[in-house]
This record gives structure tokens, sequence and C-alpha cells, in this order.
């Protein structure tokens, strides 16, 4: 994104690190493998953060309940926003909007600031499905519940439609 050929890792303490460790995000060149830029983020909740995820606008980096925007190309922090969820470990994201399952359903979050686009409730998962929504065409597919699947628009996460339950 924005001519930038880097790859981003993430590592820091295991899940019983205790809150107020730090979490290094780096950023390697995929032509050289030498470092572009470096980043020190804070642990929140145990130190559970997701995989960094590219969008043409940030860099988006979770960690516990704290969602933070970088500038792919420097590492400079854009925005950083506290959520009222736990998002799950992997984010997808598309057109200016990046999609989590939690405990409680799949919010969408834009890419530019953090804000929230919407919220799809979700019974039966009480951490959350393990499972990656995929995104296209202006959809979001992802499992509503333990037999089903569905399709919500991506722009306003209204349900387009779903299966019968799956045997």
């Amino acid at each position: 994104a924005r001519g930038n050929s880097g790859i981003y890792i993430a590592s820091g303490s295991d899940q019983s690190a205790p809150r107020g460790d730090m979490i290094t995000l780096l950023a390697l060149s995929t032509a050289t493998f030498g470092t572009l830029w470096q980043s020190e983020v804070a642990q929140s909740l145990g130190g559970v953060f997701a995989a960094p995820v590219e969008t043409r606008e940030a860099l988006l980096f979770g960690s516990g309940n704290k969602l933070t925007g970088f500038d792919p190309l420097t590492g400079r922090i854009l925005w950083s926003k506290n959520l009222a969820f736990l998002p799950g470990r992997v984010w997808s994201a598309s057109s200016g909007t990046a999609v989590s399952f939690n405990s409680t359903g799949i919010d969408a979050l834009s890419t530019s600031n953090g804000g929230t686009l919407w919220h799809y409730p979700l019974e039966g998962f009480p951490y959350g499905p393990v499972a990656t929504a995929a995104i296209r065409e202006g959809k979001v597919f992802a499992p509503l519940s333990e037999r089903e699947v569905g399709a919500l628009d991506l722009f306003s996460g209204r349900l387009l439609w779903r299966t019968a339950p799956l045997a």
C-alpha cells in the first residue's frame, strides 16, 4: 500500500505477561529484509495481540482492547482507539473498513480513524467465532452461528443472506 514494500512482524511476551510490557512492531523490507522502521506498543489486557493488517489508509495493529493505526511508510501513529470489546486475533480489511469477530458479534471500524461503522450481533460464540471474515465485492462472508454462514453488506452491516442450518 502507498508504495511500501514491507512485511510487518509483531513480537512480545506471552499472554501471561503483566500489563504494561511492550510489543515491538517491526517493518521489514521485502527486497533487503532490512528494517524500515520499528515501533513499541504497550500491551494491554494480558498481551493478547492481533496480526498487523496493512490497508490503504493505515497499518492496523491490535493489542488487548486497543487498536492503533500506523503510517505503513514511517511507523508514525496516526490514531489509537480503546475498543469496547476484545477483537479477535485476525482482522479482515477492504475499502476503508476493518472487520473483526469478538464475543458480542462482528464489528466494522474505519481504517482511516478507528471509528465504529457498524456492529452485527452474534449469539452462541462466547469468545467470538474462531474464523476470519472473507471480504469480496462489498460483502462480508462470515459464520453467523455454529451452523450458519451469511453475507453482510461491508458498508452498512445489513444482513444480505444466510444459509439454512448446515448439517
